[in-house]
């Protein structure tokens, strides 16, 4: 039996971590504070059990744990938080190798990180730790087949659909005739400007997980776009939520429907020729059904076997990588200090994002001055940043942990394509680094090349694709 035919004992979990209480939600320029729920936050674990009786090798573990959470990032901190209690055995004894965890990115949910104004919420943190490693505990006990109260493990085979999301997603980067980028232009800046920096990645791809009867049990769903269309202070985990909703709808009961967010640091929804509010819960509507739609499209072309292989079904390669930082100039230091010497602290409006960048916001000048001062003592020459690429089938997850901007997505994907391998490049993954660009993205400037905006210098886009084009080459 061939890898990508092996059928895998899985357990799937959903469990609600929407807040009770007021929160500060991460996402924006400014601190806010949550003022109600538009529609649940939720976390989900998919954990995996290969059938195979052979010890497993060092990067062919025979276990998984996969989780996702509906947030917009977390630090390294709650990353390694959450990998220390699962290491108890009341917990699973799950090691680092067999745990990928990883964000939805939207920009309505508690902070679980200090960016910007926004303060990282550590009664929530401890929290949602303890309440994953219930989930986590419960689910290698069930892989086991240890009778108890709690989810029950079932048979499933891994079929992968590939499909198109065109019109969803935009290039958020323009360039002006001087080179430089405007981040989220308004509509009178565009007129000026010569147009998108780069381009897009439409394509969907979707991880269906089937029971014996053939019938969906799950669904990882791989889109290359921002989680960021409702705004405001309302708690809500924007179009994936959607997504899930319409897709449980369409098959006909509850689905999980965990979504990779792909290569997006520099793509979102905003569309240049539309005149619509576009920063509203409607957005979310519209892009969950949408993406909804085209998913549902693909499910009959759904692959059981996509591409022939002797891998093992499972797979985990975990590495720390050298990575240059981003540096930040003196001037920019000494400018940040003069500007909140002399500028007097103003109201600005209540959601500060990259738009007011864009036109100028002195509020949002104040907030970076900040933060890069913030930064600035803990500032690195080089970072040892965790890697992992996990295998499920015939599919390799490359996990970053952060925002790859949309070209490192594609290169990833043509390196797999190269190789017969579907690649899914998967952001905001086991931490966070801020942005990551092409280093010929760097000079043009821009919000996302603002030292305050990540800490990995150009040549590290580079030097993490190279890694995985390794990863994808070794033998096995």
């Amino acid at each position: 039996m061939r890898a990508s035919e092996a059928r895998l004992a899985a357990v799937f979990q959903r469990i609600d971590i929407t807040p009770s209480y007021p929160v500060s939600l991460l996402g924006y320029f400014n601190d806010r504070v949550s003022e109600g729920v538009l529609d649940p936050l939720h976390c989900r674990l998919a954990a995996f059990r290969t059938a195979s009786r052979r010890p497993p090798c060092r990067a062919s573990p025979d276990r998984l744990l996969l989780v996702q959470i509906d947030t917009c990032l977390f630090d390294q901190a709650f990353a390694w938080s959450l990998r220390r209690a699962l290491r108890s055995r009341e917990h699973g004894a799950w090691v680092s190798q067999e745990l990928l965890v990883w964000a939805s990115h939207t920009h309505t949910a508690p902070a679980l990180a200090r960016l910007y104004e926004a303060r990282r919420q550590d009664r929530y943190a401890a929290e949602l730790v303890a309440k994953i490693a219930a989930a986590a505990g419960a689910a290698a006990r069930a892989l086991t087949g240890t009778p108890a109260a709690g989810p029950q493990a079932t048979i499933v085979t891994v079929a992968v659909a590939r499909g198109s999301a065109e019109g969803l997603s935009f290039n958020r980067r323009w360039l002006g005739p001087d080179g430089k980028a405007v981040t989220n232009p308004s509509r009178a800046q565009r007129a000026r400007l010569a147009g998108p920096e780069g381009p897009v990645d439409p394509e969907l791809l979707t991880l269906w997980f089937r029971d014996a009867g053939g019938a969906p049990r799950a669904a990882f769903v791989s889109a290359v776009n921002h989680t960021d269309t409702v705004g405001g202070q309302r708690i809500s985990a924007d179009w994936p939520g959607v997504l899930e909703r319409e897709l449980g709808r369409g098959l006909g009961g509850q689905l999980p429907v965990f979504f990779l967010p792909g290569a997006q640091g520099n793509v979102n929804h905003f569309d240049p020729q539309a005149e619509r509010d576009q920063t509203c819960y409607e957005e979310a509507l519209r892009l969950g059904r949408a993406y909804a739609q085209a998913v549902l499209a693909t499910l009959p072309a759904a692959r059981l076997r996509p591409f022939a292989t002797r891998q093992p079904a499972l797979g985990s390669f975990l590495r720390r990588v050298r990575l240059p930082g981003r540096p930040i100039p003196g001037g920019q230091l000494q400018a940040a200090r003069a500007l909140l010497a002399a500028a007097a602290e103003g109201k600005g409006p209540g959601t500060l994002t990259a738009s007011e960048l864009a036109a100028g916001s002195p509020e949002v000048a104040r907030v970076l001055a900040r933060e890069l001062l913030r930064q600035a003592p803990s500032r690195r020459r080089f970072y040892r940043v965790l890697l992992q690429a996990v295998r499920l089938g015939g599919v390799l997850i490359c996990a970053i942990p952060g925002e790859p901007f949309v070209e490192l997505g594609l290169a990833l994907k043509g390196a797999g394509r190269a190789l017969g391998a579907p690649v899914v490049p998967l952001g905001l993954a086991g931490g966070y680094y801020g942005y990551i660009l092409p280093g010929e993205r760097l000079p043009a400037g821009g919000y996302e090349a603002l030292p305050a905006s990540g800490c990995l210098g150009g040549a590290a886009a580079a030097m993490i694709v190279e890694h995985f084009r390794r990863v994808l080459r070794a033998p096995r």
